[in-house]
C-alpha cells in the first residue's frame, strides 16, 4: 500500500460503517460524471446502469433494505459496463474503468464491509487525477520530478484536501449531504487528446 492508502485506511478505519459507505458514495458520484463525458464521446455503455448502481448505494445509506442478490447483479452488470482500456484509444477510458470501480467497490463493501474497498475507491480518484494531471500537463514519465510535479499539482492538492474535508466531517458525524452532490472530480472537456 503506498503512503496515502495506508493514510486514508487509517482515517477510515475510525468511521461507522454508514460513514464509510458515504465517503464512497461522495467518491462515486463524483467520478460518474467522467463514465457520462466517455459515453457521450464513445456511445460505449448505459448510463442508466450506473445511476442505478448509486442509487442502490444511497438506498443503503438510508438504511433501507437492500438484497444482496440484488447488490451482486448490480455488480455485474456495472462490471459489463466497464470498457476495457485496451479496445479504446482514448485516456477516456481509463477515467471510465475509475468510474466503474468505485461504484463495484462501493456495492462489495455493502456485502462484506471490508475496509479495503473503500480505500480502493479513494485510491481510484486519486488516480483519476494522476492519469488527468499527466495527460493535462502533457507530463514526460522519465522526468526525475515526474512525482513530485503530481503530487504538487494544484489539481492533486485540491482533491487531498476534499478528501481530508470529507473524512474529518464523517469522523465528527457532520451532515454531509449538501456535500454529496454531482460535483466533478475533473474536468474530462479540458484534455486535447480524446
Amino acid at each position: 500500500m503506498d503512503k496515502y492508502a495506508v493514510r486514508l485506511k487509517e482515517n477510515v478505519e475510525k468511521l461507522s460503517a454508514k460513514n464509510k459507505l458515504l465517503f464512497a458514495f461522495w467518491v462515486s458520484k463524483r467520478l460518474f460524471h467522467n463514465y457520462v463525458f466517455f459515453n457521450e464521446k464513445t456511445s460505449y455503455g448505459d448510463i442508466d446502469v450506473m445511476l442505478d448502481a448509486l442509487n442502490q448505494i444511497e438506498k443503503y445509506i438510508n438504511n433501507s433494505t437492500v438484497d444482496n442478490d440484488e447488490i451482486l447483479n448490480t455488480i455485474t452488470v456495472v462490471e459489463a459496463n466497464t470498457p476495457d482500456t485496451n479496445n479504446f484509444d482514448t485516456i477516456l477510458a481509463s477515467f471510465a474503468l475509475d468510474a466503474c470501480s468505485a461504484l463495484i467497490e462501493s456495492l462489495n463493501f455493502i456485502i462484506d464491509q471490508d475496509i479495503k474497498y473503500i480505500v480502493n475507491v479513494g485510491v481510484f480518484a486519486r488516480d483519476t487525477i494522476d492519469m488527468f494531471i499527466q495527460e493535462l500537463e502533457d507530463m514526460d514519465y522519465d522526468d526525475s520530478n515526474f512525482e513530485s510535479k503530481i503530487k504538487n499539482h494544484t489539481l492533486m492538492k485540491q482533491e487531498m484536501s476534499d478528501q481530508n474535508v470529507m473524512l474529518s466531517k464523517l469522523s465528527n458525524d457532520e451532515d454531509v449531504w449538501n456535500y454529496i452532490k454531482y460535483d466533478r472530480i475533473i474536468d474530462p472537456s479540458l484534455i486535447k487528446h480524446h
